[in-house]
């Protein structure tokens, strides 16, 4: 059941405020300040029903609009989460491809330095082997030196000795 709202009647309180001697002209003014003050300031219980209403409905729309933005960012997080994860496995590949590479890399200059490594060993057993002969042969042309000098040392004492002699 709708219930009936009661309006002001300005025309009955007009008459009523010149029935007690107020002049019709204040009276009109009063009416009229009078119920232009209850248009703007006073709220009536329909006034009240129908914000009541529009609050619900605006609720209602807010509501509304919080679970699609929830939704929204659901299916953004997960998006965002599935992003994350694929670049996550292509850092990973791309981190196994270079620790691949390095090792790679690390094996090449492992042997390429043990190579080396036996390639110098063998050239200083050459060098050592060469030097060797070097020395051996030094050692001939000393000792050859040597009978030669001494030999002719031991030539001149005797010579000297004879000369002596004869002396």
């Amino acid at each position: 059941m709708a219930a009936q709202v009661k309006l002001f009647d300005t025309l009955s309180y007009v008459t009523e405020l010149e029935k007690v001697g107020i002049p019709s002209l204040q009276a009109k003014t009063q009416v009229k300040l009078l119920s232009e003050m209850l248009e703007n300031t006073v709220c009536t219980k329909q006034d009240l029903n129908f914000l009541e209403s529009n609050v619900k409905q605006e609720i209602s729309h807010l509501a509304q609009g919080i679970l699609l933005i929830e939704s929204h960012l659901k299916k953004d997080m997960t998006a965002m989460e599935s992003g994350i994860r694929q670049d996550m496995a292509s850092i990973e590949s791309g981190i196994r491809q270079d620790m691949t590479s390095i090792e790679t890399n690390l094996k090449e200059d492992i042997s390429k330095l043990r190579q080396d490594m036996v390639e110098m060993g063998s050239s200083l057993r050459n060098e050592m082997a060469n030097l060797r002969e070097e020395l051996a042969i030094f050692k001939y042309e000393i000792i050859k030196w040597f009978m030669g000098t001494f030999l002719v040392g031991t030539g001149t004492i005797v010579s000297l000795i004879k000369l002596l002699k004869l002396i």
